[in-house]
């Protein structure tokens, strides 16, 4: 972890450190594995993810003072049929906040909606967290996509959509995209999981 970021830091600086001189520009990450992906948030510790466990790792970017989030969850070895059905379920929750992200629905709708899909696959007791948050010039901030929010969705927006299932002393599995609000359409700067589908997402052994 402490290489990659090191790597995505200079490169970041080398391209943009003129540009956006004296303002925030950082690049952040977390790996977590095993039984230590069920915290949503826990500390990264020196552990090394055995074979059939999922990897969750998430990155974050601020440049010219404003902020960026990224994710995925990667299977150790082979992926097994639960994998795949977490994962799908997950993918389903993604695109449920996609589709409804639309200028003039309220922040709890677009919740409900991506929530929608891990309750159908019996996946609601490992939910631990909304689908998302506001991002701007701080990395969480107003509005959230949570139960009760009624701000109404506008163009300009910006958002996390992070999909979790998080299973004590199990195991855990996020993703994470930003989402840019545009009057018809929502655009993903990463394209990570799209060009990556869920069955190539592994660490061969």
């Amino acid at each position: 972890m402490a290489d990659c970021t090191d790597v995505a830091r200079a490169a970041l600086k080398s391209a943009y450190g003129e540009t956006f001189a004296g303002t925030k520009m950082g690049i952040t990450a977390t790996v977590h594995s095993g039984p230590r992906a069920a915290l949503p948030h826990g500390n990264v510790i020196a552990r090394k993810p055995q074979p059939g466990e999922p990897v969750i790792a998430g990155i974050g970017a601020s440049l010219g003072g404003y902020h960026s989030e990224s994710g995925i969850t990667i299977i150790v070895g082979d992926m097994t049929p639960e994998h795949l059905r977490v994962m799908t379920a997950m993918q389903a929750c993604n695109d449920g906040a996609i589709a409804a992200l639309r200028p003039g629905n309220t922040c709890d709708a677009v919740n409900a909606a991506a929530m929608a899909p891990l309750e159908a696959a019996g996946l609601g007791a490992a939910i631990r967290h909304r689908i998302g948050h506001g991002m701007g010039v701080e990395g969480h901030e107003a509005p959230w996509l949570n139960p009760g929010e009624q701000t109404l969705i506008a163009a300009g927006m910006v958002f996390s959509n992070e999909p979790g299932v998080y299973r004590p002393n199990l195991d855990g599995y996020r993703t994470i995209n930003t989402m840019i609000v545009h009057p018809d359409r929502v655009e993903i700067p990463s394209r990570f999981q799209t060009n990556h589908p869920i069955a190539e997402r592994v660490f061969a052994l």
